[in-house]
């Protein structure tokens, strides 16, 4: 077993999950098992998901259903509980993983770099009115380059990275992120634990600064849907989950003052965006800024096609 797949569900589609699915299982040259790990979602697609395996002539797969919503970080920390492999990439329903070769290249990246944290570069995609894709860049982070450590840092490098990265809140997206399992799954049970955050999981890097090397694999490794999920759909429910969750993490980093940062600085200026981001403008002019952020353009990716077709 080389790698585990875990695609985290919760109230998705059967079609939108299907998406995921597929696109794992249409990985070539890994051996890989994979995990779906439902949060209690209202319906129960367990038949389905059996049926597009025996259609696909794959049998290494594990179904979990919480019977309670253990909320994101707690519900793959669960799921990686269950996983075999020593290296892990998740997938949110809905997104879909780069090429046919993703997890084979992610897997020769970790072995040639003995990487327990790294990270890729990522598409995002969103359908549009006449049921076609466009595509854009997503620039996240902003500045990879100062959250690349090829070594165990020293103190002091770990903490301007720190401050760095908690005062611009330039994260690396969880859907670029890949991991060693049992590393991960400490790091997000560390996340719900002891910092209380409930549904960023991308913040597990930011724990693992200084302590784990980290490296940039510079290629696209996933197509991330843009504007569904809780980071991206601008809801009300969706800011306010996000926004405790960095208020947790903030105060709990400022208390804790890692490699001895001061991180008064970045806790006032996340309260500021909180602020901001209350503001009945803040939607509207979030959509106005993403519509510019990156021009969008037709998306005719085979392999991203394949894996959105209604039926093999």
């Amino acid at each position: 077993m080389d790698i585990s797949v875990v695609i985290t569900t919760y109230n998705q589609s059967f079609e939108t999950i299907r998406h995921s699915i597929v696109s794992a299982l249409l990985q070539r040259d890994v051996v890989f098992e994979l995990i779906i790990a439902d949060d209690n979602s209202r319906c129960d697609y367990s038949d389905e998901y059996q049926r597009l395996f025996r259609e696909h002539g794959f049998s290494d797969y594990t179904l979990i259903r919480n019977k309670t919503n253990l909320k994101t970080v707690r519900n793959l920390a669960n799921a990686l509980g269950q996983a075999r492999a020593p290296y892990v990439k998740t997938i949110d329903a809905g997104d879909i993983l780069h090429d046919a070769h993703t997890l084979r290249d992610i897997l020769a990246f970790c072995r040639d770099k003995d990487t327990s944290v790294g990270f890729g570069d990522i598409v995002r995609f969103r359908q549009i009115e006449n049921g076609s894709y466009v595509q854009s860049d997503y620039r996240a982070p902003q500045h990879p380059e100062l959250l690349v450590f090829p070594a165990a840092s020293d103190d002091t490098a770990a903490a301007k990275a720190l401050k760095a990265q908690m005062e611009s809140a330039d994260w690396i997206p969880a859907p670029a992120q890949f991991y060693k399992t049992d590393i991960y799954r400490s790091l997000l049970i560390e996340l719900s634990e002891d910092y209380g955050v409930d549904y960023c999981q991308d913040f597990t890097t930011v724990l693992a600064l200084g302590r784990y090397p980290i490296f940039h694999y510079e290629k696209p490794i996933y197509w991330y849907e843009w504007g569904t999920g809780i980071s991206t759909s601008g809801s009300a429910d969706s800011r306010k989950r996000l926004y405790s969750d960095h208020m947790h993490l903030y105060q709990e980093m400022a208390r804790r003052r890692p490699f001895g940062t001061n991180l008064s600085r970045a806790l006032l200026g996340f309260k500021v965006r909180d602020m901001v981001a209350r503001s009945p403008f803040y939607k509207p002019a979030l959509k106005l800024l993403n519509r510019y952020d990156a021009p969008e353009l037709p998306l005719c990716d085979d392999f991203f096609l394949q894996c959105v077709a209604h039926e093999r």
